[in-house]
């Protein structure tokens, strides 16, 4: 069965494949929310047209009248240093593109406020119905991770549907693991082929291992180990993944392997569901630029790459600008060992790991780009990285597998600038690691798990903070293990007991005109001990000279919530849709009548009630979370957008050196319109369908 474009990608690119472009397709463009409009380029003389529009054609030359049908076939006419235009439609292929010249850059673009997909999705069909009303195919090579409806990604059949089964005990050896719970509610037959996911609670990590045998009425599952990594303790969390008997829920699906091929499952929500099935393709990358330079890739949606939507590799001048990359199978955008090159504008999410990486590169340019939702880190620095400006970008919501973090930089990465970016929501919010000489300057830290700005494991010296704001970590705000830090003129605020940051084993720390602050009814904080900061009085004592300048008065910021906390995580089993476990247990931080706004999603729900550990909300959430997740208690006034710019009056604005400010001033809630020049209009491409709707 064929259906149109229109309902695989739900919205009018249909329209778009059957019918020629022209004032139609404009608005129906405009109606969607699309690109923002780049206008009529004047366009080199060595320019290639493609359009999906044209395939059947035997009269295609590459005109703007007589387009090629595909990629392949415009890329073979397409000289160095030319420009590729591509009309709206669907293009299932996989493409390398040539090199240009310094003067004259070879150019992959969509043409002005059109879509174009260029997909490595590889469609599903050969459904058939069962007996039971479920439908069944069979597909060559390994089961894949993930299945989607057009760009929907669907759920995998999972006991329980939501949240975890907690382990009352395990056993372990080499090559096997036991996890038992008596109380889970576990399937009445055993579950060959299926697996069993871990999150490893020493470790926050996540391991999915295949399932060796199932004991219902022992409440028991044994399990091959096939990751040296998984160290199982009593307590671990685990749910039951990927067998035909866990599916119970409409759009559940699972996929084995069998006799050398691999058994698709699925109970769709309805049955025209089937024919727009898709999973991500064979092809590493769907985008490839490699070993040549000056290369323009501009305006396009790129999505279900089996590794990578975009690579580059071992290149020079190369620029991704305002394209949407997500559903791939790693990486959203990747480059490694290339130079001189420029990541602006971009969509990057939904990736089945990493946003952006960059590996073994110099001279690059991060800016102006939206990076987020991906399943792991936003933005990865690593291996031998060195000269990177990160700058105006907006990097938020990496919550979810692994030790998530918004930034990550390890393994010799050095000349790093962060200049004004704002990183909200995150596991942890920059991870660094063997790196050196790093700049953060007028960026916005909020809200993480964990701890915000690690400079890690003793190997991380030479760093420059400068007004920035570090608001609502789970831990503390900044944790220091190596040495030469320069910390000035930033906003440190808590709002819990907790650590403002740490200096274990630190040398060569200076620090002041710094402003730090806990919620009065908090303000005493965890017990003071050398290279701990819980508060300025006692770093003061154990360090003279320092923080001589610093203040501790009320920030008065424009809208701030009053307290925050996150889940804690040993009870997130327990966690419903209305009632969330807390860490450290609520300690009056939080009343009934309060409004939270879980992971800033600025969604607002009101406390109902409260118990010494947890807290009701209403309106229940969407979904119980997968992982640990943040809590902001804007108090009983309800719920306000966040703005962490201070007041007019506030000590901000002339308690830094030399009577200049303190902290950050971007616009948050700009920011979250990937509005970065302040100008009212968008910066980057709007979110594609059913991907938007993430709060809670």
């Amino acid at each position: 069965m064929k259906r149109t474009a229109e309902k695989r990608l739900g919205g009018p690119v249909g329209f778009f494949l059957r019918r020629c472009a022209g004032l139609a397709v404009i608005m129906a463009w405009i109606s969607y929310g699309g690109m923002p409009c780049r206008g009529e380029a004047v366009l080199p003389e060595n320019t290639i047209w493609v359009s999906a529009a044209a395939a059947g054609s035997t009269e295609a030359d590459g005109t703007r009248d007589r387009p090629y049908a595909t990629l392949a076939a415009g890329l073979k006419h397409l000289r160095p240093g030319g420009t590729l235009v591509v009309r709206e439609g669907i293009y299932r292929e996989s493409i390398r593109l040539p090199g240009g010249q310094a003067d004259s850059p070879t150019v992959l673009t969509a043409a002005p406020g059109e879509r174009v997909i260029i997909s490595g999705m590889r469609p599903v069909g050969g459904w058939k119905k069962g007996k039971d009303g479920r439908y069944r195919t069979t597909i060559p090579g390994p089961p894949p991770k993930r299945l989607f409806t057009g760009v929907r990604e669907l759920p995998r059949a999972r006991q329980p549907n939501e949240g975890w089964f907690k382990a009352d005990s395990v056993e372990q050896e080499k090559d096997w693991g036991r996890l038992v719970a008596a109380t889970a509610a576990w399937p009445s037959r055993n579950l060959p082929g299926g697996s069993v996911t871990i999150w490893a609670g020493r470790s926050n990590t996540f391991f999915t291992m295949p399932i060796r045998t199932l004991d219902p009425a022992a409440g028991r599952v044994d399990i091959d180990i096939t990751n040296r990594w998984l160290k199982l303790r009593d307590g671990d969390k685990f749910a039951l993944v990927n067998h035909p008997l866990l599916i119970d829920e409409p759009g559940e699906w699972s996929a084995l392997a069998k006799d050398g091929v691999c058994h698709l499952e699925i109970q769709p929500e309805s049955v025209g569901d089937l024919d727009d099935t898709q999973i991500p393709g064979q092809a590493s990358a769907v985008l490839l630029v490699a070993e040549t330079q000056h290369v323009r890739i501009e305006g396009l949606d790129v999505i279900g790459g089996a590794r990578f939507g975009i690579e580059v590799r071992k290149s020079a001048d190369v620029e991704i600008r305002s394209c949407r990359v997500y559903l791939n199978g790693n990486y959203g955008i990747g480059l490694r060992d290339c130079r001189d090159s420029r990541v602006v504008n971009n969509l990057v999410i939904r990736n089945d790991s990493t946003g952006v990486v960059l590996h073994g590169c110099r001279s690059i340019q991060v800016t102006e780009n939206e990076i987020a939702w991906n399943w792991i880190d936003g933005l990865v620095l690593c291996w031998d990285t060195h000269d990177v400006e990160i700058r105006h970008n907006y990097l938020h919501h990496h919550l979810f597998w692994g030790h998530p973090d918004n930034v990550q930089m390890f393994r010799d990465v050095s000349r790093v600038k962060m200049i004004e970016n704002l990183l909200l929501a995150a596991g942890q919010t920059v991870m660094t690691e063997q790196a050196s000489e790093l700049e953060f300057r007028g960026n916005m830290f909020v809200g993480c798990i964990a701890n915000m700005l690690i400079f890690g494991h003793g190997s991380t010296r030479d760093c420059v903070v400068r007004n920035n704001t570090f608001a609502y970590p789970g831990y503390s705000c900044m944790a220091l293990t190596a040495k030469n830090y320069t910390v000035i003129g930033n906003l440190f605020l808590l709002g819990h007991k907790g650590v403002f940051f740490s200096l274990r084993d630190c040398r060569g720390y200076r620090g002041d005109y710094n402003l730090f602050r806990a919620p009065p009814n908090v303000e005493a904080g965890i017990p003071d001990r050398e290279g701990w900061h819980t508060s300025v009085a006692a770093f003061r004592r154990h360090n003279p000279g320092l923080e001589v300048h610093s203040l501790t008065v009320n920030p008065r910021l424009r809208a701030a919530p009053l307290t925050f906390g996150v889940l804690d995580a040993d009870r997130l089993h327990e966690c419903t849709r209305q009632e969330l476990f807390l860490r450290g247990g609520v300690d009056g931080r939080y009343r009934p009548g309060d409004v939270v706004d879980i992971n800033f999603a600025g969604v607002p729900h009101r406390i109902t009630a409260v118990t010494k550990a947890s807290i009701r909300l209403d309106p229940p959430l969407k979904r119980i979370p997968l992982t640990s997740s943040t809590v902001a208690n804007w108090g009983p006034g309800g719920h306000s957008r966040l703005d962490l710019r201070p007041q007019p009056d506030s000590p901000l604005t002339n308690g830094g050196p030399e009577g200049g400010r303190i902290g950050s001033t971007l616009d948050i809630q700009a920011f979250r319109r990937a509005d970065f020049d302040g100008d009212g209009t968008r910066d980057v491409p709007s979110y594609p369908p059913h991907l938007a709707d993430w709060e809670d």
